[in-house]
């Protein structure tokens, strides 16, 4: 996940020169323009707002507890060890978003290569009597195909 600062929230003046480099491999891909002294901590909790349904890669809006609004990206640019720690705060008893955020941390683990996690992860949640059908038919599928049933 690669968290963006939304327009509204203006860069620091020393960091503008270093928004347009020449050669991309000047460029922090990771943590994006704004580097990593701006990203928030890995026990930051975040606010959802909404999902952001413009482009091609799933993406939302979210705040943390200073009120700044954040980009939160999914797909292929994300990378899994930052974002399974942030997921896990949705992740708990209550959270209306806990079933979806536990099936993205199963995924995201499989894609960090821990592909038995992973399995025990999406049957787990398969197994759970509290998840939607639906979530819950896809990580039955995905628990199948990741134990290589």
């Amino acid at each position: 996940m690669r968290f963006e600062i939304q327009p509204e929230r203006l860069p620091r003046p020393e960091r503008l020169a270093n928004d347009r480099p020449v050669d991309i491999a000047t460029r922090d891909l990771y943590y994006g323009s704004r580097g990593k002294e701006d990203m928030p901590g890995a026990g930051a909790v975040f606010t959802f707002e909404k999902e952001d349904l413009d482009g091609t890669n799933p993406k939302y809006v979210v705040r943390d507890a200073q009120g700044t609004k954040w980009k939160a990206k999914l797909g292929d640019e994300a990378k899994p060890e930052p974002l399974i720690p942030r997921l896990q705060t949705l992740a708990v008893e209550g959270n209306p978003w806990r079933y979806s955020a536990r099936e993205a941390i199963a995924l995201l683990t499989e894609r960090a290569g821990q592909r038995e996690s992973a399995a025990k992860m999406f049957s787990d949640l398969a197994r759970d009597p509290g998840a939607p059908s639906d979530l819950a038919g896809r990580a039955r599928a995905l628990a199948d195909l990741y134990s290589g049933k």
